[in-house]
């Protein structure tokens, strides 16, 4: 089993959407 990635582009994406939703 490969070891997993943390993924900069989607945990940014996935930040940014929480962080978009959050105040809207």
């Amino acid at each position: 089993v490969a070891p997993r990635r943390p993924a900069p582009l989607r945990d940014q994406l996935r930040a940014r959407a929480r962080r978009g939703l959050e105040p809207i």
